[in-house]
């Protein structure tokens, strides 16, 4: 319908860019403005709060979403989350409702999973996740389907785009579901804030950031732990040390987890490859509905040591 607002939903996943992208977003707040664009709530560098209140059914906390968005100037707004794309059935409608009125592009970058796993697992020991003892057993065993139901259900992305698709047609508007994969060969120009800017629409066809005059987030590194560290994470969750103990087993970590020795995994080729073909099917399916081609991941598999 023409004149109705517009909402890019950036749906996510963990360890798909999603952070590069809101930190780009809150970056270039006063810019974006400036070429009508406007991440809903401003200044803020990804919507946590906005999952939150769908999760916890906070209609006040919803409803000022819809109030931002309806009284704003600027006809399209950005918002972002790694975990929208996780929600369930029943949380879903809680979290389109507020955007009822408006168009809703949806976009999901989707990546190898064993890729993401491998980086996510060792990132998830960093912070000191509580199920990560028992993951890393149902993966290192081959038994994936030991994995929480989340888990394993967020690895669907066949079903992920299907229950977002349902969805939107649901809300009756013009809406919109966009498929993008997470590797350099796939990216617009190779990059990803590059191929976030034209698939919102904020850059032209072959127009650069550069040239739009949007700048870059600075370069950070979050290197994953080591592989040494990793086991030493693993082996000291199952001590249950005392307090001095426990320090003891922090200066042994920091010991472990050298600069440049994060050169392996804890879980092996093999098995981050069967991840890959338990859905290499659905994937297929993905390739020729979004890209008219054979393969949803064109790089090859990048091979680790494991340790």
């Amino acid at each position: 319908m023409q004149g109705r607002k517009r909402v890019y939903l950036h749906i996510g996943q963990d360890k798909a860019g999603s952070t590069a992208i809101q930190v780009f977003l809150a970056r270039n707040h006063e810019r974006l403005t400036a070429m009508d664009y406007d991440t809903v709530g401003g200044r803020v560098n990804h919507h946590g709060r906005v999952h939150r209140a769908a999760l916890g059914a906070d209609q006040a906390a919803l409803a000022e979403v819809t109030r931002y968005i309806a009284d704003s100037p600027v006809r399209n707004h950005v918002m972002s989350f790694e975990g929208f794309y996780a929600v369930s059935d029943e949380v879903l409608p809680r979290l389109l409702e507020p955007l009822r009125d408006f168009d809703v592009v949806v976009i999901f970058y989707v990546r190898r999973r064993s890729d993401k796993f491998r980086s996510g697992f060792a990132q998830n020991l960093k912070l000191q996740n509580p199920d990560q003892v028992d993951e890393v057993l149902a993966v290192i065993n081959g038994d994936v389907d030991k994995l929480r139901p989340a888990k394993r259900r967020n690895m669907d992305y066949l079903g992920v785009v299907r229950r977002w698709q349902n969805h939107l047609a649901q809300l009756g508007a013009d809406n919109e579901f966009r498929l993008r994969v997470y590797e350099r060969s796939s990216f617009a120009d190779g990059d990803l804030l590059t191929d976030f800017g034209r698939t919102i629409g904020l850059l032209g066809e072959r127009q650069s950031l550069e040239e739009a005059q949007l700048q870059r987030p600075a370069e950070h590194s979050n290197p994953s732990l080591s592989p040494a560290a990793q086991y030493l994470t693993i082996f000291s969750k199952a001590l249950q040390p005392t307090p001095e103990q426990a320090r003891k087993l922090e200066r042994m970590l920091a010991a472990a987890d050298e600069p440049g020795s994060n050169r392996g995994s804890m879980i092996s080729d093999r098995i981050a490859k069967s991840l890959d073909s338990r859905f290499a099917r659905d994937d297929k399916v993905l390739a020729r509905e979004f890209f008219g081609r054979r393969t949803l991941f064109r790089e090859p598999v990048k091979t680790h040591y494991a340790w």
